[in-house]
């Protein structure tokens, strides 16, 4: 069957018995979940088992050992409690385990209890963006439950990738699948020629709007109801579909000989020999290791461009797909592959800026294992590619097999195979509340007047914009905002940025305010200069 094969769940040990039950109080009591995957971590998460259990009472809640018992034996029990919020103690894997099962016990978009991570994985790129950290290093556990309990929910975009193996590729255009959730934007691309392509801005409620998809494509899962499947048709269908399948896609997409085929060398030794993996920092040597031979390897041998095996069109729109990369990435979250900036900080009115739940993918290009190891040490970036909702990639060679992998799950393609990327969904994770110091690439940081209309006053404020949001700090020192602005809605509205200096009678004023809401913030900048810079700043990420 096309894509990775299905994680291997091995059954609960004999002694295991059977899943905690909920406390026995009203609907209203507060609980908090704590699954731990017991081997992730070289056994770092079956070390913190009874740790967790100690600090999380009989009737606060459970804590559940994976290796015992799978969370679909466990959520139902819980569901029907608003205020649970789930801790995965594991790697980026364990929380899509989680929520692929919160998928199948029916939790719409944005319907789900929401979920942190502990990060005791190799790569933990969803723990990094949501502020937990690259890996669990000895923390207080006391504190980061009290953390879990008080943080943030913010959404997570949700993607599904159906894999259909064909003999032929497509040749007709088909209405493209459309999701009343996924926000309304303009498809921005880059071709080798420099050339820039804007489709029309592409509406969310209207389903014939967009003018590509894959044959066999479904439309995603409507939020309303679990079971909505429109299926995309064609008046003429020339493939012979092999076989398909369809995985859901939380962080990324890898295809080529670049990094992708790391991960399978690294996957396959590590299942063959997984004594060999004891620690995260073992693993990144040997990953390190296997990057190296992989370099030497482009370097001795051929390997095809991306161009000559790939079709890719974005938005309905094909995309010329620059010459001399050897792997493509579709990418999700801001970072990739163990906190990777592969998308760069250069402003480029072509694209958006990247974000977790902004509806749209970015696609980029790696021109060698080499080249990876130099994103990976900060040296460089990757090649933007295109930026896009609606993502179809066509592996038109399938006589040469294709390292690939999703969210860290790679497999080798065999054969010629569509990969159709499209929304499903979004989902509720916990953001645990940033110091201003352990926020990255900020787009935006400075000091401004804060007006605070209940005091009337000025307060001297440091302001960090961030991945559509404004971070509010009283001091740089501060360990956690004392305000956090969200620039665009869940539902992709944005706020209005405007000039204040006439209301406030004081130079340099801008405020924000969303449409239909009286809620305003107004800031003030100490000169012309730094007014017009955060005005354009807050405009560039808030753009559609």
């Amino acid at each position: 069957q096309a894509g990775p094969p299905p994680p291997q769940a091995g059954p609960p040990p004999p002694q295991a018995g059977p899943p905690p039950p909920p406390p026995a109080q009203s609907r209203g009591t507060e609980l908090l979940l704590v699954f731990v995957n017991s081997r992730s971590g070289g056994g770092q998460g079956a070390a913190l088992l009874p740790r967790l259990r100690a600090l999380v009472p009989v009737g606060s809640g459970a804590v559940i050992d994976l290796s015992a018992h799978k969370p679909e034996d466990v959520l139902p029990h819980y569901l029907a409690y608003p205020s649970l919020r789930i801790l995965a103690c594991g790697g980026d894997g364990t929380g899509k385990w989680i929520l692929e099962t919160l998928d199948r016990l029916g939790c719409s978009h944005l319907g789900n209890p929401p979920v942190a991570t502990l990060p005791l994985g190799t790569g933990n790129d969803i723990s990094r963006v949501l502020g937990w950290g690259p890996g669990y290093e000895g923390q207080d556990l006391a504190e980061i439950l009290d953390l879990v309990r008080r943080a943030q929910a913010t959404p997570l975009d949700r993607w599904k990738i159906e894999i259909s193996e064909t003999l032929t590729g497509p040749t007709t255009s088909l209405s493209s699948p459309s999701s009343p959730t996924s926000p309304s934007y303009t498809s921005k691309s880059f071709s080798t020629t420099s050339s820039f392509t804007s489709s029309s801005s592409i509406s969310a409620s209207d389903p014939s709007s967009s003018s590509f998809a894959s044959p066999h494509s479904k439309s995603p899962v409507q939020p309303e109801s679990a079971d909505s499947h429109s299926h995309a048709t064609s008046a003429t269908d020339n493939h012979d579909k092999a076989d398909a399948s369809v995985q859901m896609m939380n962080n990324y997409l890898s295809v080529g000989f670049a990094d992708a085929e790391i991960a399978l060398d690294f996957h396959q030794r590590r299942e063959d020999n997984p004594n060999l993996f004891s620690s995260r920092g073992v693993n990144k040597l040997w990953y390190a290791a296997y990057g190296a031979k992989n370099a030497l390897k482009g370097i001795v041998t051929h390997v095809p461009d991306m161009h000559t095996v790939f079709d890719l069109y974005v938005d309905g729109n094909k995309i010329d797909i620059p010459v001399g990369l050897k792997g493509l990435v579709v990418l999700n979250l801001p970072t990739y592959a163990g906190g990777m900036n592969l998308w760069g900080t250069t402003k480029d009115a072509r694209f958006y800026v990247p974000s977790m739940a902004d509806g749209l993918l970015e696609v980029i290009g790696m021109k060698s294992a080499a080249h990876f190891a130099r994103v990976k040490a900060g040296l460089t970036f990757g090649v933007r590619v295109a930026q896009g909702r609606h993502i179809v990639l066509h592996y038109r060679i399938g006589r040469i097999p294709l390292p690939a992998k999703i969210d860290g799950e790679p497999w080798l393609q065999q054969k010629s195979a569509t990969f159709n990327i499209t929304f499903e969904k979004q989902s509720y994770m916990l953001a645990r509340a940033l110091s201003a110091g352990s926020v990255s690439y900020p787009e935006k940081i400075g000091w401004l007047q804060q007006h605070v209309g209940g005091l009337k006053a000025w307060l001297k404020r440091y302001v960090i914009l961030k991945n559509r949001q404004l971070l509010v700090f009283n001091d740089p020192q501060d360990k956690r905002p004392a305000l956090v602005i969200p620039l665009v809605s869940p539902h992709g509205y944005p706020l209005m940025i405007g000039d204040a200096s006439q209301t406030m009678k004081k130079s340099y004023c801008f405020n924000i305010v969303q449409a239909g809401k009286e809620k305003d913030y107004v800031f003030c900048a100490k000169t012309d200069v730094a007014y017009r810079e955060w005005c354009y700043a807050l405009h560039w990420s808030t753009r559609m």
